[in-house]
């Protein structure tokens, strides 16, 4: 809805045309899309805590890719190949999670995304990845 009343088509270039001229970055709605994803994934494995067999755990992995799939509007499959980070995956595989009981009240938002981001760039996440794929 432009100045004049008049309604334009918005596309995906012009979407990510406007990201990184905001940004001054090279990044895509993708981008977006995958942290998303991940965060996402990371809060779902942390609701439902490191499991005790490995077979638990790749039920909670597969819980985990089901639900990014549904708010992604995609397969759980395409959810964790191409949108997830791996590395949240080997991290719980290796039994770490996100703390979310540090999570403050108001908008958790900013302390879940930096508590994704610390646990992504803990050691055990880049070792334990490759077997999570």
């Amino acid at each position: 809805w432009d100045g004049d009343g008049k309604w334009h088509d918005v596309r995906a270039a012009d979407i990510n045309a406007y990201i990184k001229e905001a940004s001054g970055e090279d990044f895509s709605a993708k981008d977006f899309r995958t942290w998303h994803a991940t965060v996402l994934a990371a809060v779902v494995l942390a609701e439902r805590g490191p499991e005790s067999s490995a077979r638990a755990a790749k039920r909670s992995i597969r819980a985990a890719a089901e639900a990014v799939s549904e708010q992604l509007g995609n397969t759980p499959a395409v959810a964790r190949r191409s949108y997830i980070d791996p590395r949240v995956f080997g991290c719980y595989l290796d039994g770490e999670v996100i703390e979310l009981t540090r999570v403050p009240s108001g908008d958790p938002g900013p302390a879940i995304e930096a508590a994704v981001l610390d646990l992504l760039r803990s050691q055990g996440c880049w070792r334990a990845a490759a077997e999570a794929a």
